[in-house]
């Protein structure tokens, strides 16, 4: 082991070396640079990460990148004790080398470091979603870039001020370097906590409080960023929101009035059944037209339609959404025509959020679309499920997480038939139906041992969501033992 002084004169021979190769490793940096911003753009429009003005191309993302300067590579060495990697090349401290340790420094993995900034939070978790993408990681390879495997799998991985960062360990020919993905405000935070903490607040008496202190900034910075993003969310769908607007304020002076009469001179708010009542607008611009509504209907038995006929004569607003709806198909309802009007209640639903969900590239398969929205209301009516009509988020968010749970199940390589009971019972289960009944027509152990299969293969996934759906998987399961 060398005393201190030996290592310190070590440390400045590396330093001194380092200083006269350092403008291969800024010309290396300023080629990967060029080849990983060229690649992101490429697919930045799929992962919301750019889009087109009226004017030019807006990119939600800075490529930086930067070489260590020599003071912060002599820090380094010492900080994190690297030094020892370059110890057997410096045993003749005057006689060593030099291509050696050349190469050696290369191999260190952060003297080039490449940050990716985007301007919020959820722009880092779509890039995130790009580096890790197919195509990607295939042209990087293509370009001589390898992205750490065990990395990509472990982000992101928290800061010590309580922020997420994603931090991964990467390669180009025969460079190592770094790459980091994190927000604007989460940098300029960063930044400023390494000049005024660095390492030092370890150590001082105010450690605790310091630590609070940044803890409670970084909790402050995700609430800015989601008030930033909700701007831009507004601004972006300006256009639609103004239509929603002026469709909602047209919706409710048509139906206010009789709606109120209906409900004995309470006043109604509209807010719940607003969404699918513009959902459906969208379909067929004349379905809301009629305002001389029909309730005493609603009283007929119906066995085909009967779990969903006692939820809805339990809820005011679906009542009121689907009396608007029926007193635009057909009138007057009455015990003959209720069953045809409500199969043509249903399909009208199904195609607006069909139509919901392939506008907004949440799947760009229709027929995909139309085999999922059909199975999910196929086992929802017949098993006695609950808000998932007109709770569109939610179903909106429930449809996500079934394109993922199909995407994660390709490779099994099941039947339709099993795909299609995996969606029912998974849509049952989460609207909170039946399952009991639902188990009764389909083999229960063979379902769940491909639900089994498919939480393994989602756990596989390097994707945020995850989590939540392995966690509905296994209460699932559990409710299925």
């Amino acid at each position: 082991m060398r005393a201190i002084a030996d290592k310190l004169i070590r440390i400045e021979k590396i330093v001194t070396k380092f200083e006269d190769f350092r403008e291969e490793f800024i010309a290396c940096e300023a080629r990967l640079k060029k080849i990983l911003s060229d690649i992101i753009q490429d697919y930045s429009e799929e992962f919301n990460l750019s889009k087109h003005d009226s004017v030019k191309k807006l990119k939600f993302y800075t490529v930086v990148s930067r070489v260590k300067e020599p003071n912060s590579l002599s820090e380094k060495l010492i900080r994190n004790n690297d030094y020892n990697v370059f110890d057997p090349i410096l045993e003749n401290v005057e006689n060593f080398n030099q291509v050696e340790l050349k190469s050696k420094l290369k191999e260190v993995e952060d003297i080039i470091g490449v940050k990716i900034l985007t301007d919020l939070n959820i722009d880092t978790i779509n890039m995130y979603k790009l580096i890790t993408s197919s195509n990607f990681i295939t042209n990087a390879r293509g370009k001589g870039i390898e992205l750490n495997e065990d990395d990509l799998k472990k982000q992101p991985v928290r800061m010590q001020n309580g922020l997420n960062i994603y931090k991964i360990r990467c390669q180009f020919e025969d460079w190592k370097f770094e790459l980091q993905i994190k927000s604007k405000l989460e940098s300029a935070w960063g930044d400023m906590e390494h000049s005024i903490f660095y390492k030092d607040y370890k150590v001082t008496p105010v450690r605790d409080l310091a630590q609070q202190s940044m803890n409670h900034i970084g909790k402050l910075l995700i609430e800015i960023d989601g008030f930033l993003q909700e701007i831009r969310s507004a601004n972006d769908n300006f256009s639609i929101n103004s239509r929603v607007i002026l469709f909602i304020n047209q919706f409710e002076e048509n139906y206010s009035r009789t709606i109120r009469e209906k409900l004995n001179g309470i006043p109604y708010n509209f807010k719940k059944i607003a969404s699918i009542c513009y959902n459906i607008s969208q379909v067929n611009s004349n379905i809301l037209d009629n305002v001389d509504i029909n309730t005493d209907y609603q009283s007929i038995e119906l066995e085909k339609f009967s779990f969903y006929i006692k939820y809805r004569n339990e809820n005011f607003d679906l009542q009121i959404f689907e009396s608007i709806i029926l007193s635009n198909l057909d009138t007057p309802i009455d015990q003959k025509n209720l069953e045809n009007n409500l199969d043509n209640y249903f399909t009208l639903i199904k195609q607006s959020y069909i139509k919901m969900i392939t506008e907004n590239r949440l799947i760009q398969d229709e027929e995909l679309a139309l085999f999922i929205v059909e199975t999910i209301f196929k086992a929802c009516l017949s098993y006695d499920c609950k808000e998932y009509i007109l709770n569109t988020k939610d179903l909106y968010t429930h449809i996500d997480n079934l394109k993922i749970l199909i995407d994660a199940i390709e490779v099994l390589e099941l039947d339709q038939d099993i795909i299609e009971q995996i969606i029912s019972v998974y849509s049952i289960h989460t609207f909170n139906g039946n399952i009991y009944d639902y188990c009764q027509t389909i083999d229960k152990d063979q379902l769940t041992q491909k639900l089994e299969q498919t939480k393994n293969e989602i756990e596989k996934l390097s994707i945020d969501s995850k989590s939540s759906i392995t966690s509905n998987l296994s209460k699932l399961i559990s409710s299925l033992n």
